[in-house]
Formats: structure tokens, sequence, C-alpha cells
């Protein structure tokens, strides 16, 4: 492996390892919070909060700040050009201005209630909060500062999580109003937490930028390339809200709020792993390809980036593949275990069953994306964005009619060929790319076949050990069932909970097979970055 392969390979470990490492305990924190929040909500209140208030300030946010992170993030900050770093992250600021009073006053003519509305236009408020810090953002990813980053992040979703809990278990305000103040809760102090930080952790730095932009506010401009670019990772930010947030628009206008609080509460739980493991390792892959200079025709150096998006993609569809292979036996266990009866005897266990599948796919997609939007030229982003366009209107004209159909389940099967179809252009764009080193042949992107082999038969087993101990949260099986009649029946005789001991054990098992594994067939490929992860510590 040449050593601007494992250059960047430690660019990728070392910082995806602070960003999981520091924001572990966090998370899980959070994760708590939440779990209290959804006991205290019905499913309306949560379908509002985790559906409609989502996709306000959601959209809000991505829209102000897609453009601008990722035009700056392709900008190699080596401190001479801090100042040029600045004014573009400022972009930011002046797009959130716009799309928060535009959603204030677009919400302000909805008919709908006095406390919904308010509790919306101060989603919107909250967005702006938020953007506001983006600039700090910014200098925290192009310094490396990533444990900075993510500690800000977690500790502004524990205020958040903490303000929403306490007002719905004080009952003074609706909670629609709870939720929306703890988002606003979010946006203050992540930005107050954004300043803190930069001040105790470099203030002579943070000095004399603000004195240099004091000074020379009047001459604050952008580039003519990173403003192209903006206006390309902009109009390609508008086409992956609507395939990201526009089944969910589809969810709020077809179905009821009980719906939208079953996918809701799915969403949230499911999505714990993309947002803690997921979304940084997304976030490094691609600082790591801008790190390799992008585009290239060199054959040394695409072969360097094959070695690395090999390894990277290897690693992802593990994690996924254990997702996909243990999640749809084992969703009702931890809806029953974490929330109770009442969501584990809803749709939300097949909900959450389909929804493990689909974080494989997204996990994968996320990866490929990252490498392409690191590496792709101008040309390759427009032509991307038209990709995007396209599938946007597939995935809403799926998503309609699915959501129809089979409700949350339904909107999940849209998502899932959404991923597919996104996949399949990030391989056309990887043989296109690699075309000098022989195309997609130089990149591997699925585990041994020998780890696919045992994550398979994990499947399987664990499938039947649900159809075995929790026959009543199967549907659909009765005429496979007949020749294990017996032992349902005297496995009904057992308490549930005893039951559901004995196959989360049996997961447990295959687990560690599956680990095992992992380890014997498929660490080669991953030594040399792990090394480099350890030489990394040494020095």
């Amino acid at each position: 492996m040449t050593s601007s392969s494992s250059s960047s390979q430690n660019v990728v470990l070392v910082g995806f390892l602070r960003l999981f490492g520091s924001q572990l305990g966090a998370r899980i924190l959070t994760f708590v919070l939440n779990l209290v929040a959804a006991r205290l909500l019905s499913p309306d209140d949560y379908g509002v909060s985790a559906v409609q208030f989502h996709l306000i300030n959601s959209s809000i946010v991505f829209l102000s700040r897609e453009g601008v992170r990722r035009s700056c993030l392709r900008i190699e900050y080596d401190g001479s050009n801090q100042f040029k770093l600045l004014c573009a992250s400022l972009m930011a600021v002046p797009a959130g201005i716009l799309f928060s009073v535009s959603g204030i006053l677009l919400v302000g003519h909805m008919t709908v209630g006095h406390t919904y509305q308010v509790a919306a236009q101060m989603q919107c408020i909250a967005a702006l909060l938020e953007i506001i810090s983006e600039p700090f953002y910014i200098f925290s990813t192009a310094r490396m500062w990533f444990g900075v980053r993510t500690g800000c992040e977690a500790g502004a979703n524990i205020v958040k999580n903490f303000v929403s809990v306490y007002l719905l278990a004080r009952g003074h305000v609706a909670p629609s109003m709870a939720m929306s103040w703890g988002q606003m809760a979010y946006g203050g102090s992540l930005l107050v937490l954004f300043m803190m930080s930069f001040t105790l952790f470099d203030p002579l730095w943070a000095g004399s930028i603000v004195r240099h932009a004091s000074s020379s506010w009047r001459r604050m401009s952008v580039d003519a390339e990173t403003m192209a670019l903006y206006w390309a990772f902009s109009v390609q930010a508008a086409g992956k809200l609507v395939l990201a947030e526009g089944s969910k628009a589809v969810l709020a206008i077809v179905t009821s709020p009980a719906v939208q609080g079953v996918y809701g509460l799915v969403n949230n739980l499911g999505s714990l792993v993309v947002r803690t493991l997921f979304q940084p390792y997304e976030e490094i892959v691609f600082v790591a390809f801008s790190k390799e200079g992008g585009h290239t025709t060199s054959k040394v150096r695409l072969t360097s980036q094959s070695d690395l998006l090999s390894s990277l993609c290897q690693c992802i569809c593990i994690v996924g593949g254990i997702s996909a292979c243990f999640g749809p036996s084992y969703s009702y266990v931890a809806l029953r275990i974490l929330y109770g009866e009442r969501w584990a005897s809803s749709d939300a266990p097949a909900a959450l069953g389909l929804y493990s599948i689909y974080v494989a796919l997204l996990a994968l997609n996320g990866t490929l994306e990252a490498f392409l939007h690191g590496v792709a030229d101008k040309k390759y982003l427009h032509q991307n964005n038209m990709v995007l366009v396209i599938t946007s209107l597939i995935h809403i004209g799926l998503s309609v009619g699915a959501v129809t159909m089979y409700g949350a389940l339904g909107l999940l099967m849209a998502d899932s060929v959404n991923m597919i179809l996104r996949i399949l252009y990030c391989r056309v764009f990887m043989s296109t790319y690699f075309e000098r080193i022989g195309g997609l042949k130089a990149i591997r992107i699925g585990p041994s076949a020998r780890t696919v082999m045992v994550l398979v038969t994990s499947l399987c087993c664990t499938k039947v050990s649900q159809a075995v101990f929790l026959p009543d949260t199967l549907t659909g099986y009765d005429r496979y069932l007949g020749p294990v009649q017996k032992m349902l029946d005297m496995a009904s005789t057992i308490g549930l909970y005893h039951r559901m001991a004995a196959h989360v054990s049996i997961g447990a098992v295959f687990l560690a097979a599956v680990v095992l594994t992992v380890y014997r067939h498929d660490m080669g490929r991953l030594e040399m970055a792990f090394r480099n992860v350890r030489k990394e510590h040494q020095t």
C-alpha cells in the first residue's frame, strides 16, 4: 500500500475514532432522554415532533448550510488562507436568515391551531440559531478538531433533550411547545459551546480571526471557484433534501399522526447507529479523499485511492450486514424492552426490522457518495445533480403509492429502492473514474465469501429462533410452522421474558461467530489501517 493511501487511512481512522469516542457517552445519554420522551408522548404527538417539525427544521438547516459546508471543506486549509475560509463559511448566515424568515411567514399563513403555529415558527428560529454556528463547525473540521466539534454537538443534544423531557414531565406546556423549546435550546447551546471551545482551546487564533474580520469586513469576498462549487453543492443539496425528506413529506400529507409516530419512533431508534457511527464515518471519508487531492489521472494515485476505498467499503458493509441479518429477528425484543407493550404491539417491530435492512444500504451509499464528493470535478458534480433530480422524482412517485398502500413500511420500501438507485450510479462513476486501472475490478466492496455465508446462516437461524420462542411476533408464516408445532407449544408455556432471553442468547452465539469469521478472513485488508492508527497514537 502506498504512503499516500496510508496517510489518508490515518485521517479516516484516527479522525473517526476521535469522533466516535468523543460522542459515544453523550449519544447514550441522549438516547435515554429520547426514550423517556417517547414514553411520555402519545403516538400522535410523537408523530408531529418526529416527522412534521423535523421536516421544517431540517429543510431550513440543510438548504442553508450544505452547499457552504461542502465547498468550504474542498478548500485546503493551511493556516495562511483562514480569511478566505472565513468569508466562504459566513455565506451560511444570510442563507439561513432567508430560509428561516420564509418558513416563519409560510407557517403564519397556514390554517392550523395557534399552539401548533407558534411551535412550528419556533422551529424556524431554532434552525437559524444552529446555522449561525456553521463557521465554527467548518473551522473545527478544517483544523481536524473532531473532538471539539462532536463534543459541542453532543452537549447541545443533551441540553435539548433535558429541556424537552423536563417540560413534558411538568406538563405545563403542550407537547409540541415542549419539543420546540428543546430545539431552540439546542441551537442556542450549540453556538455558545462552539464559542467557548474556540476561546479555550486556541484563544490567540480565535482573537486573530476576530481582529482580522473586524478590520477587513469591507473586503470580504468569495473567490469564483469556491462560489461555483457552492452553487453546485447547493443545487445538489436541494436534490438530496428531496431524496432524504421528500418521502417524509408524503408521509405527513397522506397518513395520520399515529402512523407518523410509528415511523418517527423507528427512524429515531434505527438512525441511532446512523448518527453515531455512519455519519462521522462518511464525513471523515470525504475529508480523507479531499486530502488525497481530489480528481486525478495518475495510476499510482488511482491505485492508492482504490485501496483506501476498498478497505472503507468492506468495513462498512460488514457493519451493515450485521444490521441487516440480525435486526429483523430482534426488532420486537428491542421495542418490547425499551418502549413497552404499546409500541411493541404496533407496526413498529416490522418497520424496525425493515429499517435495519435499509441501514445497510444507507451505509454503503453514504460511503460511496462521500468518495464521489471528495474526488469529483465540476463536470461530475453537475452530472450527479442531474441524477439526484431523476432519482428524487422516482423516489417521490414510489413513496406516494407505497405509503398509501403500506403506511410506514411502504415508505421504508421506497427509501430502500432509492438507496439502491444511488448506489448503482456511484458504481457507474467508479467504473469511469478508475478506468485506467481496471474500473470496478480495482474495487472490492463487500466482505469475504465466508463472512457472507455466516451472515446469511445467522439470518436464517435467528428467524427460526424467533418462530420458536416468539411465534406471536410473526405473521404470515403459519403454514411453515407445522413441523415444529410441538416445539412451539412447549415454548409457549415459558414466560415471555424467559423466551426473549433464550432468543437473545441464540443471537449472541451467532453474532460471536460472525465476529470471529470477520477477524479470521477480513482483517487482512484492514490490518495496515489499524497499524497506522497505533503509529499515530504513538507519535
